[in-house]
């Protein structure tokens, strides 16, 4: 998650769309739609170079990279750690249905991925994308519909590592996780939508 983009929203209610086209370095691009609102850049938080994400995320991604700058890169390391630990432990609860042995062979494995390392380094949103889709299993597994639901819903703070995931619950009839998953997705783009004033049809259409 951009942090500087979910500010604007929460701080200022600004659109990042509207941001992102007033200030390119080589000077205002066309908008496919008119601008809506204030483009001013806050001299904190830096211009919008890129495309933003969908609504519903700023308003989930702010309840977990809440931090001011820069404490909140340090806050986002810790949460990829413990994101770490918690797909290392399923994978090695996995690996012990042969043996303990197996189970430590696969949380070994979980954790051997490159891009783990780009993530760090980086702070993208990957490990903590998984380890909320690790958790929505386990409590889907340990019956929890409605947390499992809630943590799906956190995961579609990126929507193209999450949605498809949304077709367990589907398959299997967890109505009550399918609409907790939803409703997390609608409130947090009516928040968003009322913070800024753009319709979320207006965004989908950008």
């Amino acid at each position: 998650m951009r942090w500087a983009e979910q500010r604007y929203i929460v701080r200022h209610g600004q659109d990042p769309f509207d941001l992102y086209f007033h200030n390119q370095p080589e000077g205002p691009v066309v908008s496919p739609r008119p601008i809506t609102r204030d483009g001013t850049i806050d001299p904190e938080l830096g211009p919008v170079l890129r495309l933003a994400y969908p609504p519903w995320t700023y308003a989930l991604g702010s309840l977990i990279w809440w931090p001011p700058w820069p404490q909140v890169c340090w806050w986002a390391s810790l949460l990829d750690l413990l994101g770490l630990v918690l797909i290392a432990g399923w994978a090695d609860r996995t690996g012990w249905r042969a043996s303990w042995s197996e189970g430590v062979v696969v949380a070994l494995i979980s954790l051997a991925c490159s891009n783990y390392f780009t993530v760090l380094l980086t702070g993208q949103l990957a490990i903590v994308i998984l380890a909320f889709l690790v958790a929505a299993l386990l409590l889907d597994q340990a019956g929890k519909d409605g947390f499992s639901g809630a943590m799906l819903g956190m995961a579609m703070i990126k929507p193209t590592m999450a949605l498809p995931f949304f077709l367990i619950p589907l398959v299997r009839g967890r109505w009550a996780s399918l609409a907790v998953g939803a409703a997390a997705v609608g409130l947090s783009t009516a928040a968003v939508w009322a913070r800024t004033g753009v319709s979320p049809l207006k965004c989908s259409s950008r």
